[in-house]
């Protein structure tokens, strides 16, 4: 502690003021954690994102589940989530939403140091977190690290971290929460879906139709202020057309729709108002995840459907398409 403390007072006695101690420390908080290969970011600087209705009060539910009013009525401290779904569904994003709903700071763990660093690597890495509390810990692609020791036949090495990584995660006491992403759960050893590990798993999958609606919306209207408003400059028929042509489009996806859309017009010297056949036009040429491989995508919502719950609430819009029997009525 002696070292941060001492930057800091050479800071205030070069430059004279207190505030420069506060950032002393933040600095050197952040040096040190990227030494162990760790991204330390205060409050992150995310804004809001479409669908995700159910994981949306999840968050809600951890915040008051860290509040000084559980602690009075020995709520335990929550322990975390395992988010799970395909590629460019907003599962990343979510993590860093959460970290900002929740006010703590977010500290992103790279799996490739762990692969290498092993077991006593990772045991520092969690020391350095929790002294960072209240945090949310974040691990991306968790599945790799289990895939790439298997692949490499380092199952021992695998072994040690794993038994590190639950002792961790079952007796914690700090406010730390654990968000940990992934693409497979059939990666994971069966261990870590253990109840008592993560307080709940959820499935990121592709947009319903109202929450393509949504995230359509929120990136026109960095470009086109007109999508602001209510449904925005589309009929409703409009919408159905365009929702339509997007399903299993994800999130990120239908970002890279509009902002071509937009980069079009911009290139034409046009105005950037966008209407529905740029946005078809962009579609048309883009092939989304879910075509290029859809038995893996299957493979990964079949595997899931059994133990993980939806991020999103079923969709009973007015876009939501028609339910249909086997007879198709």
């Amino acid at each position: 502690i002696r070292t941060p403390i001492l930057i800091g007072v050479r800071m205030v006695a070069r430059w004279g003021q207190a505030d420069n101690l506060a950032d002393a420390l933040l600095d050197y908080k952040i040096r040190r954690l990227q030494g162990l290969g760790l991204d330390f970011i205060p409050k992150p600087d995310v804004s809001d994102f479409g669908g995700l209705n159910r994981l949306r009060q999840g968050i809600e539910g951890v915040r008051a589940d860290f509040s000084p009013e559980a602690r009075a009525h020995n709520i335990p401290l929550p322990k975390g989530w395992l988010l799970v779904g395909p590629p460019g569904t907003g599962k990343t994003f979510a993590a860093q939403v959460c970290a900002l709903r929740l006010g703590f700071p977010i500290i992103s763990v790279g799996v490739d140091a762990i692969v290498a660093g092993g077991a006593a690597y990772l045991k520092r890495l969690l020391r350095r977190i929790e002294a960072c509390a209240p945090v949310v810990c974040y691990f991306d692609e968790f599945d790799k690290f289990f895939m790439a020791n298997s692949a490499t036949g380092e199952d021992n090495k695998s072994k040690q971290v794993l038994g590190v990584l639950l002792t961790w995660l079952q007796e914690k006491r700090t406010p730390t929460f654990v968000i940990a992403t992934l693409n497979r759960l059939d990666a994971l050893p069966p261990e870590l879906t253990r109840a008592g590990r993560f307080d709940k798993i959820y499935y990121v999958g592709f947009p319903q139709a109202i929450e393509r609606k949504e995230i359509f919306q929120i990136h026109a209207s960095r470009f086109d202020p007109r999508y602001l408003s209510g449904d925005g400059p589309l009929t409703e028929s409009e919408w159905k057309i365009l929702l339509g042509k997007t399903v299993n489009c994800t999130g990120a996806e239908i970002r890279s729709i509009v902002e071509s859309a937009a980069r079009k017009l911009f290139h034409l010297g046009l105005p950037i108002v966008i209407a529905l056949p740029e946005l078809l036009e962009q579609r048309e040429a883009m092939i989304p995840l879910y075509a290029r491989d859809t038995e893996r995508v299957l493979a990964m919502e079949n595997r899931a459907k059994y133990i993980s719950e939806p991020a999103s609430i079923p969709d009973k819009s007015v876009f939501a398409p028609p339910i249909t029997s086997y007879w198709g009525d």
